[in-house]
């Protein structure tokens, strides 16, 4: 991360195959700050994240005067707060210019079970397609600025942004043992595959997914699985040589 007129900041940086779970957070599970760069979180599980106080923290992945990010092909579910929110910080100057908060792209993630919003961009210069929802409130897809927001269900985003026209509404749920590392999702009917993003080829557990694939970090998901193992730490050898943000 950048302050001042330093050179040094993050830049083809790639969080893949981690598990986030049982988190009680003052700000977010991942949080991404200050990069003007594409830098890439996919493949991940985030799970059960909650608010350490009344109107702090709970979310899943904050984006915070950050541009250019991808986060595609993850599952964030059980989330108290925002599942993925974001802010720009105009007026943090880091090589010589505030935060925007656009051009990032949320591409191919399962949202299940999110308290507020499952997207809440801080402006309209941002980008989402291919997301299923499960468990939704209403108004669960948000644009904070310019005044005033805006609350909306998927047929209004796609309408009047363009957005997620590949992407559904779904029945999932699923809950997360976090001791033994073992996730229960399942859901109604099998979920459209579109094509891949960035190259995202490869799945949670390092399955070719092929040109194609389902949202969420599971190639094989079909209609869920009851207490799948999702211990990520045999994968690590694997991950360490597979390269950044593509």
């Amino acid at each position: 991360m950048t302050t001042g007129t330093t050179s040094v900041y993050n830049l083809n940086c790639r969080l893949t195959s981690n598990v986030f779970t049982d988190v009680i957070s003052h700000d977010t599970a991942i949080h991404i700050e200050g990069s003007h760069n594409q830098n890439q979180i996919d493949n991940n599980i985030i799970w059960d994240i909650r608010r350490s106080e009344p109107g702090r923290g709970g979310s899943g992945i904050f984006i915070q005067g950050t541009d250019r990010l991808i986060v595609a092909q993850n599952v964030i579910g059980k989330v108290e707060n925002n599942c993925v929110t974001s802010d720009a910080v105009a007026d943090r100057l880091i090589l010589g210019r505030g935060g925007t908060a656009r051009e990032n792209r949320v591409f191919n993630n399962l949202f299940v079970d999110c308290g507020k919003a499952a997207i809440e961009f801080a402006n309209e210069h941002n980008q989402a397609d291919g997301n299923v929802y499960a468990g939704m409130p209403e108004g669960f897809l948000r644009i904070a600025n310019p005044p005033p927001q805006q609350w909306l269900d998927l047929p209004a985003w796609r309408e009047f942004h363009g957005m997620d026209k590949n992407g559904a509404m779904a029945e999932w749920s699923g809950s997360f043992d976090a001791a033994r590392l073992r996730l229960t999702l399942t859901g109604k009917g099998d979920l459209a595959k579109t094509p891949i993003f960035n190259g995202i080829d490869t799945d949670f557990f390092g399955t070719q997914t092929g040109p194609a694939r389902i949202a969420g970090p599971f190639g094989g998901l079909g209609t869920g699985f009851r207490e799948k193992l999702v211990d990520p730490r045999p994968l690590l050898p694997a991950r360490m040589v597979d390269g950044g943000a593509r």
